[in-house]
């Protein structure tokens, strides 16, 4: 498994505060080109350091609370 760089973790942050942005916007924040942050992009995928998840609004089905838990859980 590989290991993140600071450039691999400043884009994995960046998309933490808005999963939405395109390359072309990463590479801007970063002083990086695109395609740089689209091999990063492809290679985090690849390794599973990322993963594409859907949330969906409990509210919008009726249910009052939402509350979501996240483990880390060691084997």
């Amino acid at each position: 498994m590989s290991t993140l760089d600071s450039i691999d973790i400043q884009i994995v942050r960046l998309l933490g505060q808005d999963a939405r942005q395109d390359s072309e916007t990463l590479a801007k924040q970063l002083n990086i080109s695109s395609a740089t942050v689209r091999r990063r992009l492809r290679k985090l995928f690849r390794d599973e350091f990322l993963h594409i998840v859907g949330v969906v609004d409990p509210t919008k089905f009726g249910f009052p609370v939402a509350v979501v838990i996240a483990l880390d859980v060691a084997h």
